[in-house]
């Protein structure tokens, strides 16, 4: 194989897209290449998609990846927050009251 032709491709759940770490990065060989595909083993596949996306090195792939996951991990602290503060806010107005 042409080592030129090396990319580094990394991959989401398919549900949440990259959000969610799946299947981590792997290395592959394209045959073909125009400004939004790439062929590998004579399938197409988009540069950039929901699910996956290619990167020109190990380097890149692993840092789009942890930015993904460490943007991810900052959006659900502060929907976590923001819920506990509403939750608190609910039983501040309306007082809290035993579930029997």
């Amino acid at each position: 194989m042409n080592m030129s032709n090396k990319k580094y491709k990394t991959q989401g759940d398919g549900t949440h897209g990259l959000r969610i770490y799946r299947g981590g990065i792997e290395e592959v060989y394209i045959e073909k290449e125009t400004g939004s595909s790439i062929w590998i083993n004579g399938q197409r596949y988009a540069k950039k998609s929901s699910i996956y996306r290619f990167h020109e090195s190990y380097d890149d792939a692993y840092c789009y990846l942890d930015n993904i996951q460490s943007s991810y991990i900052s959006n659900l602290e502060y929907s976590l927050l923001n819920a506990k503060k509403n939750h608190l806010e609910f039983i501040e107005k309306y007082g809290k009251r035993n579930n029997t």
